[in-house]
């Protein structure tokens, strides 16, 4: 299965020292976790996209659909994450962009805040709008050009369980900055289960208030002031009016809400206006009575013309749907059960996207955020519901990386922690945009230290077992789809930390720390693939030695770097290799750094054929770099400090990329929020000069723990632990995200804002119909694609309908067709305009189009015939361009005395059709017809017929089968 960007988040990243950065992307979230919780639906630019409650992560969140029909994929975005921020959230469009009012619980205030695009990637910095009390409920709309909030406001008295409902605008059509809070409803208590609507032009707000249903209008426009609260539906036992949902049906304000009915129990009710300002109601009808308080969480919006609501079934925890037979609402549809899969259904939020009805919601068994949409457009067929985010943002995923080339794609190994599990997922392409789904190769386990390798072809993968043993692992294929059994490597108990997998002279092997004896050891596989193991070997065992080891083949030998801890705690970094190719028998280990407590964390590869090692430099742990002077790392360098800072050197990871030696590593000090991710590259191939650092994931809180770096088609790419949000992360430098690209043609390729298309000439009446195709020549979906026109003659250009309106990477095209039908003579010009998701100056694609048109009252060349003559007679040598008068007068006196007619003309001669009159003597019918033939439309003579030229066939129907000796006659049926 495919991971698409539900599960991935993108970050670009912009860094001032160079012209790229790093592109960072989520690859596992983890498992676990509550969210989809207070939903609001709004369509945004198009597509469909949620508001809504991560109640794990105590966050709002916004996810929007790829697809116009929201079939797409779902880009998940955090709005707000500080606090416990994000309940009652209300989605619009404002301005172009989406924008949300929700409740900051933890400053007990009502906030907004709108995105800095219009897809709702980034977002800006939230607007306080007032005081809340403790329900939250609230409903954001545009008003007259600017946002607007109606709200449950505080009453200042101290008192936050009673408030009045409010309302405030903003002063701009962003809502940068916001006018004073009205107050609507002065009454304590009043406004819960609130919904506001735009109703004939103004605001108007539907609520709870002392257990009846109220309906309040604005005066204006801009809702200066407001109309006095009108009561709809009086008191019960135990109210009326919870849970309301208002909107405009059929020109008049409607409600949908939570009604006592006389069985003793709350149901769906559902009441309309009489009138479109909603000064008189018509009776409340229930809607959904078959358990109590059925119709929770109910949503109304008008579906293709009806009225619909979505709502939950508390009793028997279902999702379910009803759609009215006609459009005010007068009769409904039978009842609809969209999702019966555990307690599913709360928090609905309905809207007609693409012509039918969507519905996203929340499921309570799964802690997920659900999105239903219908196969139909009056709602009776339903598909399977989509998880738009499962949830899983608690789950703890990416905590030791191990990242490798297999089969040419980057690949990695990580532990879950929260499962418990190892596991390994490998990119879809080439640049590693897209990844595969996460496969669990071992649910039992794994401690969080693993390497990944390629060994014969395949992936695999050294780890320390959950049963604390050092187990190993192979692919059973080349992608690393399905995995064999693992294997133990060493079954001494506690040994496998700090493993790292190579293969050494053709066969796989293991450096890794015994925990028992606390040695430093090494393993090697019999064969090639790892199937069984030898003997393990300890490589020293003078104290506490063997953690932070990295094993490389150093001139065809196997060769480690690792920590002596020493003892009083002073740890040196060392490094010792074998004297022959298997690792057999090894030489005596060197102390390289005689800094103490150098070699705390430690990388070795070979840097232009010698080995060098990045590693944790001293006791305030700054990163360093040491290469040897020889081939075989007999004699070393002086070591260099590549990065001085404190507390900068713990995870190193030491690759060549493009030539030089560079590491990627996590800086523990430098922002007071947490680790990040940085990564420094040397200035030439031997690593003496190195370039300033760079930070590769800005996020704030630990990220960019145990990182593995490799490179990656020419750029360094970095595998990660994003400790805040619990996630597995992979970084690549100066890769860009996959994008769509359009190309348009025309018989040939055409330029955006340059290519001008010709539509030729045509006589008005007439028209030319050319064909465009459009391409998708980028590296992802072309969508949402539209075209437009405009133009000082736009009318004479007839747009057909696009064959699609989307275009999958590398697969077909979509058509559409321009015909130039001229309503008038003259030289005309338009343009169109193809919208897509494409970003830059190719969204739109504007192309100009011109064509010229000829008419029998025009006569351009003034040659004594019309332009329109003159075209239709160019195949006899005329030319409406050019004067030809002695031509034109030769043509006309060759004319018949009637003169020249069109095709229309000539048709235009037809009688019309004839009726036979029966003989009231005989009561019979007589038809007597026959042809008649003219030189020149004027003087008629019958045309004699033979037997054998007349034929009736089984339908009764004559059939006359003649030739013409003159191309010039003309022939009429003469019946009587």
């Amino acid at each position: 299965m495919k991971t698409v960007l539900s599960i991935i988040a993108l970050l670009v990243i912009s860094v001032s020292l160079h012209a790229q950065s790093f592109i960072t992307r989520v690859l596992d979230w983890g498992s676990g976790g509550k969210t989809g919780q207070h939903t609001s639906q709004a369509i945004i630019n198009g597509h469909p996209a949620i508001a809504y409650f991560n109640e794990t992560e105590s966050s709002l969140m916004f996810a929007r659909n790829s697809a116009p029909d929201g079939s797409g994929t779902w880009d998940i975005n955090t709005v707000q994450y500080i606090g416990y921020v994000g309940q009652y959230p209300s989605l619009a469009q404002v301005n172009g962009h989406p924008a949300i009012c929700y409740l900051d619980n933890t400053n007990r205030s009502y906030k907004y805040v709108r995105a800095l695009d219009a897809n709702g990637t980034r977002w800006d910095t939230p607007v306080t709008l007032d005081w809340a009390i403790n329900v939250g409920h609230s409903s954001l709309i545009v008003v007259n050009g600017n946002p607007a909030v109606s709200f449950i406001g505080n009453n200042n008295d101290g008192n936050n369980d009673n408030g009045f409902l409010k309302f405030i605008r903003a002063v701009d059509a962003k809502g940068t900055t916001w006018g004073a809070p009205q107050v609507i409803d002065g009454t304590r208590g009043s406004g819960t289960f609130l919904s506001m609507a735009l109703i004939n032009g103004n605001p108007a707000v539907s609520y709870y208030s002392g257990g009846s249903l109220y309906f309040v209008r604005a005066l204006d426009a801009n809702a200066t002031s407001w109309g006095v609260p009108l009561f709809l539906e009086g008191l019960a036992p135990y109210g009326n009016g919870q849970k309301t949902s208002l909107a405009v049906v059929n020109g008049n304000p409607a409600i949908a809400y939570l009604r006592w009915i006389p069985n003793n129990r709350w149901g769906l009710g559902y009441l309309r206006a009489l009138d479109s300002n909603g000064t008189s109601w018509g009776p409340a009808v229930t809607l959904d009575d078959t358990s109590d308080h059925v119709g929770l969480h109910s949503s109304l919006a008008v579906i293709n013309g009806h009225p619909a609501i979505s709502y939950y079934d508390p009793t028997n925890l279902d999702l379910k749907y009803m759609r009215a037979l006609d459009p005010n609402g007068a009769a409904w549809g039978s009842r609809v059960t969209l999702d019966y899969n555990g307690e599913v259904g709360s928090f609905t939020s309905l809207a007609e996207v693409n012509g039918s009805a969507a519905i996203s919601y929340y499921d309570a068994t799964h802690g997920d955020l659900k999105y239903i949409r219908a196969q139909d457009s009056s709602g009776w067929n339903w598909p399977v519901p989509d998880t738009v985010d499962a949830g899983v943002q608690s789950g703890s995923v990416g905590y030791a990386t191990s990242q490798a080339i297999v089969n040419g794609l980057p690949a990695i190994a990580y532990y879950d922690t929260t499962n418990g599990a190892l596991k390994y997922m490998r990119a879809l392409d080439a640049n590693g945009l897209n990844w595969d789904s996460p496969v669990t190769i071992d649910g039992a386990g794994d401690d969080g230290y693993l390497s990944l390798t390629t060994v014969n072809g395949k992936p695999a993968i050294a780890y320390f077992g959950k049963n604390a043993v050092l187990k190993y692992v192979r692919s059973l294929d080349m992608a690393g789809a399905s995995w064999g059994t693992p294997v133990t490597a060493d079954a001494t108990l506690h040994a496998g930390y700090d493993n790292k997998l190579a293969v050494v002279n053709g066969n796989p092997a293991i450096s890794y720390w015994d925990g028992t004896n606390a040695d430093l050891k090494y393993v090697r596989a019999i064969d090639a693939d790892g199937t069984s193991w030898g003997a393990p070997l300890t490589l020293d065992s003078m104290g506490y030695v063997g953690r932070a080891n990295s094993l490389v083949v150093v001139n065809g030998t196997p060769a480690i770097s690792y920590y002596d801890a020493g003892t009083n705690g002073n740890g040196l970094l060392k490094y010792i290799r074998s004297l022959d190719a298997n690792g057999t028998s090894w030489a005596t280990p060197l102390s390289l750094d005689s800094v103490i407590n150098a070699g705390a964390a430690t990388s070795l590869v070979v840097v232009n054929g010698k080995p060098a090692i990045s590693y944790s430099g001293s006791t305030n742990r700054n990163l360093k770099y040491l290469r040897a002077q020889n081939a075989t790392g007999t004699s070393w360098g002086t070591p260099l400090t590549v990065d001085n800072n404190q507390s900068v050197g713990i995870f190193p990871s030491l690759a060549v990329v493009n030539g030089n030696p560079a590491i990627g590593y996590t800086d523990f000090n430098t922002d007071p929020t947490g680790p990040n991710l940085k990564y420094v590259r040397a200035m030439d191939v031997n690593g003496t000069s190195w370039e300033t650092p760079l930070t590769a994931d800005y996020s704030s809180g630990y990220v960019g723990l145990a990182p593995s770096l490799i490179e990656f088609n020419g750029s360094p790419a970095v595998s990660y632990h994003d400790y805040a949000n619990s996630n597995l992360k992979w970084a690549i430098y100066g890769a860009e995200p996959n994008a769509p690209d359009i190309a348009v043609s025309q018989s040939s390729p055409l330029t955006d804002g340059v290519s001008t298309v010709s539509c030729g000439t045509t006589v008005v009446g007439t028209s030319n119909v050319l064909t465009f195709t459009i391409t998708n020549t980028g590296t992802a979906p072309l969508i949402s694609l539209a075209v437009t026109k405009d133009g000082t003659n736009a009318s004479d250009f007839i747009v057909s309908a696009l064959s699609g309106t989307s275009i999958p990477v590398g697969e077909g095209t979509v058509t559409f067709n321009v015909s130039f039908s001229p309503s008038s003579g003259g030289a005309k010009t338009a343009a169109i305009h193809i919208a897509s998701n494409v970003s830059g100056t190719k969204n739109p694609f504007d192309i100009a189009l011109t064509g010229q048109s000829l008419s029998s009252t025009n006569d351009t060349d003034s040659d004594g015939m019309d332009d329109a003559t003159e075209f239709r007679l160019a195949a006899e040598g005329f030319d409406w361009q050019v004067n030809q008068t002695a031509k034109v007068t030769a043509f006309k006196s060759n004319l018949p005395p009637s003169g020249y007619y069109t095709s229309a003309q000539v048709h235009a001669l037809n009688l019309g059709t004839l009726l036979i009159q029966r003989n009231p003597v005989t009561n019979q019918f007589k038809l007597i017809f026959g042809l008649q033939k003219s030189t020149n439309l004027i003087d008629f003579t019958l045309f004699p017929m033979t037997t054998s030229q007349i034929q009736i066939d089984g339908e009764g129907r004559v059939e006359l089968n003649f030739t013409s000796p003159n191309a010039a006659e003309f022939y009429r049926i003469q019946a009587q």
